[in-house]
């Protein structure tokens, strides 16, 4: 019986959507600062099919609350903010973690779901006490996003993955699947 009803269920289309940071890149070259051309390029992704645009997570959740009523008005869900953060100095773990619950707050009242994070390179592999303290301070997070009722999903770039990914796995070891998810990029 369960799996007939999983098998009738409807399929979720999956949502597309577009990173702003390489919008970012291409309006630098042209001398111009993105946030003036936000509405141009929510058109344009709209006008491509995409369903969502990711942008930087603020601090300010007034601000991530806006940002959010803008996307829709242009068609566009609210679905995830980017961000990092210092995760793996517990001095300055703790106020990154009520900074990003701060700005989380608004963009929860906007409608969006999702924390995506990459906890910030520090120009060296990190060491054991580091990864400790990030992976707590990433489950903290973790938990206040889902008091929200939000996701944390963590992403990763190359210091994350050097040395048999050894960041990225320490990470999902020391951290609970229900607090701490993971950020699928495919760029």
């Amino acid at each position: 019986m369960l799996a007939g009803v999983a098998l009738s269920a409807e399929p979720q289309k999956p949502l597309v959507g577009s990173q702003l940071y390489g919008w970012g890149q291409y309006y630098q070259r042209e001398g111009k600062n993105l946030a003036d051309y936000l509405d141009e390029i929510f058109s344009a992704l709209r006008d491509a099919g995409y369903d969502y645009a990711e942008h930087g997570l603020s601090g300010d959740a007034e601000a991530n609350f806006k940002l959010g009523e803008r996307m829709k008005n242009k068609g566009l869900r609210p679905v995830s903010f980017y961000t990092g953060g210092a995760f793996h100095d517990a001095m300055k773990a703790e106020s990154t973690v009520q900074r990003l619950i701060a700005g989380a707050k608004g963009a929860r009242e906007a409608g969006f779901t999702i924390i995506n994070c990459n906890p910030d390179p520090i120009g060296r592999d990190k060491t054991e006490e580091e990864l400790s303290v990030q992976a707590q301070w990433l489950q903290k997070l973790g938990a206040g996003l889902a008091e929200l009722g939000m996701k944390l999903g963590l992403h990763n770039h190359t210091p994350e993955m050097r040395n048999d990914a050894r960041e990225f796995h320490a990470n999902f070891r020391q951290t609970k699947p229900e607090a701490v998810g993971f950020c699928y990029d495919v760029h």
